[in-house]
């Protein structure tokens, strides 16, 4: 099993402040001038992050859910750690994933479980899925 961190964000510069509100400004400029995200630690225990429009692109990009779903065929089948990578993948980022993606991603399971299920290496882990 691969071990990730708990906080993924942590290497991050960070910045505590008291009102947002009052330094939005001056944080969003800061955020797009060095085109990095900054953590911002609120004095009440809140904690966000701003970044730059552009690194969510590749995940806004329709071919990131093709990838995903070539990932996941690729796995399939397979008797090394990649399918539990994939799978962990996945579920730790389904929130950016549409109903298309998700409604495909079934369906290969599905279909893939019909016609190869007794040569499955991990069944119990694309029936969960």
């Amino acid at each position: 099993m691969m071990n990730y961190e708990a906080n993924p964000f942590q290497d991050y510069e960070s910045i505590i402040i008291d009102k947002p509100e009052d330094q939005a400004n001056s944080l969003l400029n800061l955020v797009t001038e060095e085109q990095r995200p900054l953590r911002v630690c609120m004095n009440n225990g809140k904690e966000f992050l701003l970044f730059p429009q552009d690194l969510l692109a590749p995940i806004c990009d329709s071919d990131f859910r093709l990838i995903l779903l070539s990932a996941m065929r690729y796995a399939m089948g397979r008797n090394t750690c990649m399918p539990m990578v994939v799978a962990d993948y996945i579920k730790r980022h389904i929130q950016l994933l549409d109903d298309k993606f998700l409604v495909l991603a079934a369906d290969k399971i599905r279909r893939y479980l019909e016609d190869y299920a007794e040569h499955e290496p991990n069944p119990n882990l694309w029936h969960a899925f």
